[in-house]
């Protein structure tokens, strides 16, 4: 898509992040169809939330077309979320599991998220690019939901970027694959 812009994501593009993540938050209401095959959110955060996030993030970049927030990917690394520590409110099985990463030096997809009209464009490949182009050496780590309602949308996407599941995370009705890069 022409005239997409992608940059460092900074405090003052929290509003417009939380909005497009509540937007895209399943909501047990849905039938789930258009959430599989568009991608969703488990967890929207509050505007807050997204500003002191992007005030400790190295990575996290959004997308921009004429001025107006079309799509983001937060992306936060072992130091940074030390430094956010409860902020972060990960289900408990994701947060043990992060912290016994300690030996790998790590990035965590945290939310990757385009609004379904943008979609199958490109965006969130560009973003992803944006960020781990010069990244080769690092272990990057993504949840996607298995149960009760796949997350298909993300499960190709990780898939096409040569991420293989590694792990499932029960966390009450949830059931989520650990999706690493690499090997």
């Amino acid at each position: 898509m022409e005239n997409v812009q992608y940059r460092k994501a900074v405090p003052d593009d929290a509003s417009a992040v939380a909005a497009l993540a509540n937007e895209l938050e399943f909501n047990k209401g849905d039938d789930g169809q258009s959430a599989t095959e568009h991608g969703f959110l488990l967890y929207a955060k509050s505007e807050e939330t997204y500003k002191q996030r992007f005030s400790v993030s190295k990575n996290s970049v959004v997308a921009e077309l004429d001025g107006k927030l079309i799509g983001y990917l937060i992306v936060h690394d072992r130091d940074e979320h030390k430094e956010l520590g409860d902020l972060l409110r990960y289900p408990i099985t994701l947060k043990n599991y992060l912290l016994n990463q300690i030996e790998t030096d790590y990035l965590y997809i945290d939310q990757i998220a385009i609004y379904p009209e943008y979609q199958q464009h490109g965006i969130g490949q560009h973003l992803y690019d944006f960020v781990f182009a010069d990244i080769s050496d690092r272990t990057i780590i993504a949840c996607v939901a298995i149960e009760p309602l796949p997350n298909h949308a993300s499960e190709a996407f990780f898939t096409k970027n040569g991420f293989a599941k590694k792990q499932e995370l029960q966390e009450g009705d949830w059931l989520c694959g650990v999706y690493m890069n690499g090997e």
